[in-house]
């Protein structure tokens, strides 16, 4: 994993994100967003989130999302957001 993360996630690419409100404010992360191939093509709707621990960026979460075309990163971040414990 942490190979296909270094070839697809350029530094840039990372975006720091709240994905909910916890008892001390937004919880914040950063967060990247590569497309999956489906039926060996990018359809816009099959991505693998990745989330980065902000004082600790060995630390990470892997999601993966199937969405509508047009979904945003800030959009799935929400999502997961409300469904996390």
């Amino acid at each position: 994993m942490a190979e296909a993360e270094a070839l697809l996630v350029p530094a840039e690419d990372w975006q720091r994100l709240s994905m909910s409100n916890g008892t001390k404010g937004p919880r914040l992360f950063d967060w990247a967003v590569i497309p999956i191939l489906h039926g060996w093509e990018d359809d816009g709707r099959h991505f693998l989130l990745i989330r980065r621990c902000l004082d600790e960026q060995a630390k990470k979460a892997y999601y993966f999302v199937s969405a509508p075309t047009g979904t945003t990163l800030v959009e799935m971040v929400k999502a997961i957001g409300a469904w996390s414990w």
